[in-house]
């Protein structure tokens, strides 16, 4: 049996599936809340010559304190309640570590209930983090909007990150690559 198919049922056997969420690289598939009165930017660049393009996010914290990244087309991360366990991770680097506070990730479920799970991160100069976000039935989300039920209702869809900052710095870079979504079944 070759290496990747054990490696596969391997996976399998543990109850991990991941949920393929767009690439943050593909700004078509992305959008900012109100870029130009907050006075940011989505773009992607070229990051390095050996690690190739990366999503950038140029802002004013001092302006206004977050961002609101969204996806143009949520995905359905769980069908149903023993999918709804697992993390977001993304790989993230600020051009100024003292102007990044936390990032959320946030899920939309049947009935339109909205849930944003935060990380409060603080980040090492010059270099990636991969941040992992826990989220499901089984993890207090840090806000809820919508009907309050709640009740998750299925199927649920990952809708898009909200990254928080420090409104005493001027400006910042966020760099950001590797968004996936990782649920284990119960």
């Amino acid at each position: 049996m070759k290496l990747s198919a054990i490696a596969s049922l391997l996976i399998l056997s543990c109850g991990m599936f991941a949920a393929d969420l767009p690439n943050l690289k593909n700004e078509t598939d992305w959008t900012l809340r109100f870029p130009v009165k907050r006075h940011q930017s989505y773009q992607v660049v070229e990051y390095s010559k050996s690690e190739g393009n990366a999503a950038e996010l140029t802002v004013k914290p001092e302006i206004f304190p977050y961002t609101e990244l969204q996806l143009k087309t949520p995905v359905v991360v769980a069908e149903k309640a023993e999918e709804f366990n697992g993390t977001i991770g993304i790989r993230l680097k600020a051009d100024n570590v003292a102007g990044f506070v936390a990032v959320s990730a946030r899920f939309e479920d049947g009935a339109g209930e909205i849930r944003q799970y935060r990380k409060v991160v603080k980040l090492r100069s010059g270099q990636f983090e991969t941040i992992l976000i826990p989220a499901g039935e089984n993890v207090r989300p840090d806000r809820i909007w919508g009907n309050r039920g709640r009740t998750i209702t299925y199927p649920v869809k990952f809708i898009g990150l909200k990254f928080d900052y420090n409104p005493t710095v001027s400006s910042l870079k966020l760099t950001m690559d590797n968004l996936k979504w990782e649920s284990s079944k119960q």
